[in-house]
């Protein structure tokens, strides 16, 4: 017995469906990462200065560097609680209409 037209143009579909989806996402994640290097690299090159005079009264590099990856892991962190609020909202009205 071969497969309808409906099945399989159905499978197709889902599948066409699932990549973009999933490529869309993919673009959605580096756009926001590039968006976080972004200020993190602004961030670095205004206190370029700040950091250079830590070193040199002897402060451990590994400390300079925390400061900017503390900042980074905030602004993820900010980013995602924020996300996770908006997704609820949206998906609480989005279940509404249904």
């Amino acid at each position: 017995m071969a497969p309808s037209r409906v099945a399989s143009s159905f499978s197709t579909s889902s599948i066409t469906s699932f990549l973009q989806q999933r490529h869309g996402a993919s673009a959605h994640g580096t756009a926001w990462g590039r968006c976080i290097y972004g200020v993190l690299a602004y961030a670095v090159m205004q206190r370029q200065r700040e950091v250079g005079i830590r070193l040199a009264l002897g402060a451990r590099p590994g400390k300079a560097i925390g400061m900017f990856v503390y900042r980074g892991m905030m602004l993820s962190g900010i980013g995602i609680a924020i996300g996770v609020a908006v997704a609820a909202g949206i998906t609480r009205w989005m279940s509404s209409l249904l």
